[in-house]
């Protein structure tokens, strides 16, 4: 890729970034008026992203890996409560840092579905290796874990210190 164009696309994406996080709830922004903020011509993000769909793609990729990470290290942790509490803990940090998590998580668009698939498997072993450590109640799913991370993210949102609100809640 060309220089300026690397440089268009970063700035695209950066701008995307922060109207994604005025917006709320982690939706991208449509593309005339990413073009209209970024100050290029709309043929110029249309350049770099075919439709909403594939800006959407690129926008989820950090935040993709950054859940991946944290379930990599939540596998990892031999002791079944530490590695649940832990990933509660810092999705929900993520989540409250960056909206996009969140709507990853509870909603994820059909564009990137199919990138979740190993995250909710490894999301759904941890689970299960907790129900087996009595650390969790039989009856509790990887779903109610996803749910309940849902009903405190969205109680810190209203909270006066979103932030504060969600590490005393969690």
């Amino acid at each position: 890729m060309r220089l300026d164009a690397e440089r268009n696309r970063t700035h695209l994406l950066a701008t995307a970034r922060a109207m994604a996080e005025e917006i709320g709830g982690g939706e991208p922004p449509a593309l005339n008026e990413l073009a209209r903020r970024a100050g290029v011509g709309v043929a110029t993000v249309y350049r770099h992203f075919a439709d909403a769909d594939a800006l959407a793609v690129t926008l989820m990729e950090e935040p993709l890996r950054a859940l991946g990470a944290l379930l990599d290290r939540a596998v990892a942790e031999e002791d079944a409560a530490a590695a649940l509490r832990a990933l509660f803990h810092e999705v929900l940090a993520l989540e409250m840092e960056h909206p996009m998590v969140a709507r990853l998580v509870h909603a994820p668009p059909a564009v990137v579905a199919h990138h979740l698939a190993k995250l909710q498997a490894a999301a759904g072993a941890l689970v299960l290796r907790a129900k087996r450590a009595r650390v969790l109640r039989p009856s509790v799913s990887a779903d109610d874990v996803c749910h309940l991370l849902l009903g405190v993210h969205a109680a810190a949102r209203a909270a006066p210190d979103p932030r504060a609100a969600a590490r005393a809640y969690a």
